[in-house]
């Protein structure tokens, strides 16, 4: 009910306005030029004092504020400035912080947001007192974990900080996570990456000490003030078994400006919040999975049940926007060959005309890699009335693999996808502005793989060369011999598509065994990445980005019969 959250958050902006605390420190004319923004201020109730010294004031723009349950659970601060690395520094060293969170890029928009404020991989730097070195880095897909060391210079600013515990010495590590994926002033349109992040955050503060946990993006108070509230509900939810988000926003505020800035980080805690009581955690552990594999070659009847259970769950909580306004204007459009599955405004690829404006239409969507940073294309078949379209947006997008999961024929039928691609090696056959040429074509029991030319009168692009991989192996339901070939399949067309290329994958319905496809793609490579597996949050993060991802019970439990595959084939390697 948008309503009914337009109408809170008038009125916390309303309670907000009663909130009249000074600020006098952060005011004070030697301390502005190291606040990022002017309205994004520190109140002096609440505010990180560092240690004075001889050549430097106390001041750093940053709040501590409560948890559910720990006083100064967090630090909430601004992005460093190049010019306050090193009080952000002091500021760790000080509070004896073990964790860091950082939630915007260096760059956005091609703005500057937040200082990078550590070296790189394998790299030492020194700000101020404090040297601080990066040694390993992890990519998570959503979010990075850096592990720094930072140890004191024996100067003067190192030395006000130091504990009588601390050696002259000391050396302290910090669990850097970084997320990659929230858009200043917006949010990120799936959410299982943050819940992770979040778990992840909390057993790594927790295992170590009670010291705050530092949390900033640019200002540090959107995204900032989402990512904490979130964390203090799912504390109260585990607690009271019911959460007050109205009131836990107003009290950060109450700690710090402006915490949670505006009404889509506002709907998107409760967001996070329902998901997590309603869902629950779907996590499978690898080795619960290898257990499976090792008493058969398929999954147990009650491993079954439960993730029939799973699949009826995917419907319960819906997307943060679900708007289809530019599809809804083609809904009559023959290219779409089911309608009950049209893009999202917020993920629709646009197919732009020679002006670059909109102009055609396609049923299509962009869905995000494991990577945010890499996306799939994921379409309805062409049809004759738009296949010059879908030409256009292949050369448009920089796609170097089309994955064809339909079988060929009149296109008239919905099971069915019409040719569109030369029949003779040397043959070529041109679609509006994009003429296509076959230069050779290599088939296995599983799939054809073709070589395509590409030329593109509308961009001036004399020549490109394309791969297009049709599934052979894809008649009904997938047997154990076929999951595999599935798995075979994702891996070859993610070796074609290499480091700057793109692949598009479609299906008669653009979602149900192209669900399949971009789902166990991510499961595989975060699996590689963490070894861990949620084959149902895969699934609802697809769903957020294009309705019916994985359509049926039977394509979610060929999600896990691929898994199962691809987990048998590395055992089989590993013992060889």
């Amino acid at each position: 009910n948008e309503a009914a959250f337009v109408q809170q958050f008038q009125e916390l902006a309303t309670a907000t306005k009663e909130i009249i605390l000074p600020k006098t420190h952060a005011e004070n004319p030697d301390n502005k030029k190291k606040n990022r923004y002017k309205n994004i201020l520190p109140y002096d109730a609440t505010r990180v004092e560092l240690k004075k010294t001889a050549e430097s004031f106390d001041y750093i723009n940053a709040n501590y504020i409560d948890g559910y349950s720990q006083e100064r659970k967090f630090i909430a601060t601004q992005g460093p400035l190049d010019r306050t690395t090193g009080d952000f520094w002091r500021m760790v060293w000080e509070q004896e912080c073990l964790v860091i969170v950082m939630l915007t890029n260096v760059v956005e928009s091609g703005k500057i947001k937040c200082a990078k404020y550590w070296p790189d991989q394998g790299k030492r730097c020194t700000y101020d007192g404090y040297s601080v070195e990066t040694v390993t880095e992890v990519d998570y897909g959503s979010y990075i974990v850096r592990t720094i060391n930072i140890e004191e210079t024996n100067n003067e600013y190192a030395t006000v900080g130091r504990s009588t515990l601390q050696n002259t010495n000391a050396l302290k590590q910090i669990q850097h996570f970084h997320y990659i994926a929230w858009p200043d002033h917006g949010v990120p349109l799936i959410t299982s990456s943050i819940i992770q992040m979040q778990k992840n955050v909390n057993a790594k503060a927790n295992s170590e000490n009670a010291a705050p946990i530092i949390v900033h993006c640019s200002a540090g108070a959107g995204r900032t003030g989402a990512y904490i509230g979130f964390d203090i509900l799912l504390d109260e939810m585990k607690s009271r078994n019911r959460v007050n988000v109205y009131r836990t926003v107003l009290n950060m505020r109450k700690q710090r400006m402006d915490m949670v800035q505006n009404m889509k980080q506002y709907i998107f805690i409760h967001k996070l919040i329902t998901e997590c009581y309603a869902l629950g955690n779907t996590e499978v552990d690898v080795a619960e999975l290898q257990e499976h594999i090792s008493q058969q070659k398929n999954l147990s009847f009650g491993f079954y049940l439960r993730l029939l259970e799973e699949f009826d769950n995917l419907s319960i909580i819906l997307p943060l926007t679900t708007s289809q306004k530019i599809a809804l204007q083609h809904s009559d459009d023959p290219g779409n060959k089911d309608v009950n599955v049209l893009p999202y405004d917020h993920s629709i690829v646009r197919v732009l005309n020679e002006n670059d404006e909109d102009s055609f239409y396609l049923n299509a969507s962009f869905i995000s890699d494991y990577s945010p940073n890499e996306t799939f294309i994921v379409a309805q078949d062409p049809v004759p009335a738009n296949v010059d379209i879908f030409w256009r947006a292949v050369v448009d997008n920089n796609v170097n693999v089309i994955v064809m999961l339909s079988t060929v024929g009149n296109g008239e039928t919905k099971d069915n996808c019409i040719q569109y691609w030369p029949n003779e090696v040397g043959q070529s056959q041109t679609y509006d502005t994009v003429n296509v040429t076959l230069l050779d074509v290599n088939r296995t029991h599983a799939m054809f793989e073709r070589k395509l030319d590409l030329e593109c009168g509308h961009l001036n692009i004399l020549q490109e060369t394309i791969t297009h991989i049709q599934c052979l192996f894809w008649g009904g339901k997938l047997d154990i011999q076929d999951t595999e070939s599935l798995v075979n399949l994702i891996s070859i067309a993610g070796h074609l598509k290499g480091d700057i290329g793109k692949i598009l994958v479609h299906c008669c319905d653009g979602a149900g065994r192209s669900g399949v496809f971009c789902a166990v793609n991510n499961i595989i490579k975060r699996l590689r990445t963490e070894n861990r597996i949620d084959v149902f949050r895969t699934v609802k993060d697809l769903r957020d980005m294009r309705p019916h991802m994985v359509r049926s019970a039977e394509q979610y439990l060929t999600c896990y019969n691929s898994i199962i595959a691809f987990q048998s084939s590395v055992t089989t390697y590993a013992n060889l």
